[in-house]
């Protein structure tokens, strides 16, 4: 890990210019798509709530009606109030998640700063870590030729996920110097 993170600081410094303008692109991109698919979410879990109110409301009048037996009306209801209950926290954690990230915005120039701080790190720290990285996420592991592969994905401060183009290889940034 602590060499991934000299190639991306390497790859940032050599290619500064465009990385700023791929990182503002990607960003204004990926936050369009990411909200809009929230949004559609949090659309549809409203959607079903209602229909269920109207469930809830036609399996009452059922009973009401002597179409539906007492035990049979108490079951159905606390099933569908379970699930209202899930899709209502569901709606409420969309409606954070929207309103958060609909105010957040890729400080590209702020990691270039830290980039810029950071121009030959001897040693990674925690303090360091801790500045450069918001975030590791490290999936379960998965069998790939017989042997065990952990997928670890890096969220740098400010910017998020970098991705070095497969084009520029990560031998050239341990040999290149930063320009």
């Amino acid at each position: 890990m602590p060499e991934t993170i000299r190639q991306t600081l390497s790859y940032v410094r050599m290619f500064r210019k465009d990385f700023k303008l791929e990182m503002l692109a990607q960003d204004e991109e990926s936050r369009k798509a990411e909200l809009a698919e929230k949004r559609k979410a949090l659309s549809g879990a409203k959607k079903w709530m209602e229909v269920l109110d109207r469930i809830i409301q036609h399996i009452y009048e059922d009973n009401v009606l002597g179409k539906l037996s007492d035990s049979r009306y108490l079951r159905l209801s606390r099933q569908y109030e379970k699930e209202q209950a899930e899709i209502e926290r569901l709606a409420a954690v969309l409606e954070r998640e929207i309103e958060t990230q609909a105010g957040q915005v890729s400080d590209v120039n702020e990691f270039l700063k830290l980039v810029d701080k950071y121009l030959d790190i001897p040693e990674l720290d925690a303090a360091i870590l801790n500045e450069l990285v918001s975030r590791i996420v490290v999936h379960s592991p998965v069998r790939e030729n017989g042997r065990k592969q952990v997928r670890i994905d890096l969220y740098f401060t400010y910017v998020g996920q970098i991705h070095i183009p497969l084009k520029i290889g990560r031998e050239s940034l341990n040999e290149s110097e930063p320009a």
